[in-house]
């Protein structure tokens, strides 16, 4: 089986891939430690929403320089 990065995924593969318990996590955990309902739920609540959806544009006005320290130091 030949694997893809992320970045070769489409929308509908990456939405898949980001809502499978087993992409956050390479070990073995047991059993109840399970992200399954969780993704389902976000699922759920975002389905159908495009990223603009969630901007607040006065909010983001404020925010111009939140990451300049932090990326040049």
């Amino acid at each position: 089986m030949s694997r893809k990065s992320i970045l070769e995924l489409n929308a509908n593969e990456a939405r898949q891939f980001f809502l499978k318990h087993e992409s956050y996590c390479n070990i073995d955990l047991p059993k109840y430690f399970s992200f399954s309902e969780l993704l389902e739920k976000i699922s759920n609540e975002y389905s159908g929403k495009s990223l603009g959806d969630f901007s607040d544009k006065k909010k983001m006005t404020n925010l111009d320089d939140v990451n300049y320290l932090y990326i040049c130091q």
